[in-house]
């Protein structure tokens, strides 16, 4: 047996709500594809791969650098870098020097674009052909 019903007779309660709580937000296509690049460059294949890369190319590709290359750098930074992150054509040996130069230049031309949300990041700096000079045309190194 239920007691009687209770009747509201006043105005509605008023919910608090605490401005300072923290809102979930879902991840922007950028940070999505940073989530997956971290779970690729943290893998036992990227390691072992990376290694054997460096082993057989220790010098920056860099013209007139000549420095240990320490850095494997994807030379293209397209909107498919997943389909291209396994292709060798497209990794450079680089020195952190020299990764650093030009890492800087292409998200300063990216930010400069005004290009946020997955869209791809310009090319600030050409990809070096070793044989060629800075430059030039890439053409593939390794068969």
């Amino acid at each position: 047996m239920t007691g009687p019903r209770l009747r509201r007779t006043g105005p509605p309660a008023l919910r608090q709500v605490n401005l300072g709580a923290r809102v979930a937000r879902l991840p922007s296509p950028m940070e999505r594809g940073n989530f997956a690049r971290s779970e690729l460059y943290a893998s036992p294949r990227w390691r072992r791969e990376r290694r054997a890369f460096l082993k057989a190319h220790p010098v920056c590709v860099t013209p007139g650098c000549g420095q240990r290359a320490v850095v494997v750098d994807h030379g293209h930074q397209r909107h498919d870098w997943l389909v291209t992150f396994w292709d060798h054509a497209t990794w450079q040996p680089m020195c952190s020097t020299c990764h650093a130069v030009k890492s800087r230049g292409e998200l300063t031309a990216w930010r400069q674009a005004g290009e946020a949300g997955g869209h791809p990041i310009p090319r600030a700096i050409p990809p070096y052909n070793r044989l060629a000079g800075p430059f030039a045309m890439r053409t593939p190194r390794f068969n």
